[in-house]
């Protein structure tokens, strides 16, 4: 992306626009000119959040974060604590914090001199108080500096409050949280295919995907953010301790599981596939725990059955599935155990 992208950022050409008497005779323009320049920071992110509300609009688009161009942080010596000082609620990201806004000659950058946690609080590597380029205005017996966040991201909730809550469905704000949404509305509006389902509990079961025709795996290795596998075309994130179920040089293909994590049968093919060895849950027919027969899925399942083998989680995955899948079909639950 190229800068200055538009005429927001070019105070000197709309400086001109008022007309030569302002840009270039009038005695005071260096002064009228910051005057402008503060004005287009203002509509910028008038702009900036017009087009936010109108990416809202669209499950697909709808951002996971508002972006305010700058924030300022007032930091109180007294209330800081170990280097860590509160910031305004919902503040997730500030990818740099700078002393003034125009030509600043101090700036911080995330991950290297602070961090952001998600409990409303900026953890820094140094005292702020001792950078002599942040002048500190004396307050009593205290002391205070200002900083200016750009470019930062809050959490206002989007994917919540304008698809999430029409499926009650609540989760902290990510992009599985947004994919789950998306997942969810397919099944609804496309129909529930085999591959929706699987799509779905992906999301819901944290088990990552393969999403292109074919990919193959290169890399198999773990960083500081956990175990990742690294194929031709994309870097797959793995939950902490689960490990990869492929192997470097392995060609894949879309949908494949890159670790064991949940397993779909659905019975009408029992024919063609063999029925996976799981223990059913008691009450069906009226039984106590059994293990799933061709005999028993014969005797007591019907035809248009689903049966779903995964882990326990906090999401009622089951809850969801029958609200995405059509009345005719029946659901089967058990555990999952990978083979």
């Amino acid at each position: 992306m190229l800068y200055p992208p538009n005429d927001l950022d070019r105070p000197d050409r709309v400086l001109g626009l008022l007309g030569t008497l302002w840009s270039k005779t009038y005695a005071e323009a260096p002064v009228l000119r910051s005057v402008v320049q503060a004005n287009l920071e203002v509509a910028k992110q008038w702009y900036l959040n017009m087009l936010e509300a109108v990416a809202c609009i669209s499950r697909v688009d709808v951002p996971l974060y508002h972006t305010e161009n700058w924030t300022l942080l007032r930091l109180r010596q007294a209330a800081g604590d170990e280097l860590s000082w509160c910031i305004p609620r919902g503040l997730r990201d500030i990818p740099l914090l700078m002393n003034r806004i125009s030509d600043p000659s101090v700036v911080l950058h995330a991950g290297v001199d602070y961090t952001v946690s998600s409990f409303d609080c900026i953890q820094f590597r140094a005292d702020p108080f001792q950078n002599p380029g942040l002048p500190q205005l004396q307050d009593g017996d205290d002391a205070q500096i200002a900083l200016w966040a750009f470019k930062g991201k809050f959490d206002f909730e989007n994917v919540y409050r304008h698809f999430g809550t029409m499926l009650g469905l609540h989760m902290v704000t990510s992009q599985r949280y947004k994919d789950t949404i998306n997942a969810i509305m397919d099944c609804l509006v496309q129909g529930t295919s085999l591959a929706h389902l699987e799509a779905l509990l992906a999301l819901m079961y944290d088990v990552p995907l393969i999403r292109e025709a074919r990919e193959g795996v290169q890399v198999i290795s773990e960083d500081r953010r956990g175990p990742f596998v690294a194929t031709d075309c994309h870097i797959y994130r793995l939950p902490q301790g689960a490990r990869a179920s492929c192997q470097a040089g392995q060609e894949l293909r879309a949908g494949d599981q890159l670790y064991p994590g949940f397993r779909v049968t659905p019975l009408w093919r029992r024919d063609s596939t063999p029925l996976p060895e799981v223990e059913l849950p008691a009450g069906l027919a009226g039984l106590g725990p059994i293990r799933l027969t061709e005999e028993i899925a014969k005797d007591y399942l019907q035809n248009n059955c689903v049966l779903v083998e995964g882990p326990h989680t906090q999401i009622d995955v089951e809850g969801y599935l029958r609200r995405v899948l059509p009345p005719e079909i029946s659901l089967l639950f058990a555990p999952f155990a990978a083979e």
